[in-house]
């Protein structure tokens, strides 16, 4: 049984955002990978590409080849997150993880983020932990037409009482 192989990652500027690409091996088939984000505080493409490969690997029971280094902190957590998979989904197979670690990453932020949708969930998220929350990462809802781009911006750039106080940016997706 073939490893997983993870590489060949890009990062492409575009004016106000930026792709990150790579490639996924999985010996009988191989995919390109990418997506879009806003410029700023971005992960690497390595970090991105192991999480949308780690459950598919577990279920195969395939292990994990990533052709760039990794973060030493994401590293030690990989047996304590695939422990998790594996408690709440027998299937999901505890698998080997390859990676060389890269340098320790920068010193954690200081600000928090939720995924904010307007809907009574992610209200309810916000009121509950509005202290802590610094960041406001707006997702569209299902109840969001995705076809109103007005409703939407509205929605995203609203000054909300709920987030008034302690909401540094909202930031949309």
């Amino acid at each position: 049984m073939t490893d997983v192989v993870i590489g060949n990652f890009t990062r492409v500027q575009h004016n106000d955002r930026q792709t990150i690409s790579g490639h996924i091996d999985l010996g009988e088939a191989q995919f390109e990978i990418w997506y879009k984000v806003p410029n700023g505080a971005v992960g690497d493409g390595a970090a991105s590409l192991l999480a949308l490969t780690l459950l598919p690997a577990m279920r195969l029971g395939k292990a994990i080849r990533v052709n760039a280094p990794l973060s030493p902190r994401l590293l030690s957590a990989l047996p304590t997150i695939q422990e998790i998979l594996h408690a709440w989904d027998p299937r999901f197979k505890k698998v080997a993880i390859h990676a060389q670690p890269g340098p320790p990453s920068p010193e954690a932020g200081h600000h928090v983020g939720l995924f904010f949708s307007g809907g009574l969930d992610s209200f309810y998220s916000l009121l509950k932990r509005r202290d802590e929350v610094t960041r406001l990462i707006f997702v569209p809802s299902f109840d969001v037409a995705a076809h109103d781009p007005g409703l939407r911006k509205q929605i995203a750039t609203a000054d909300q009482p709920a987030h008034r106080r302690s909401i540094v940016a909202v930031l949309g997706v």
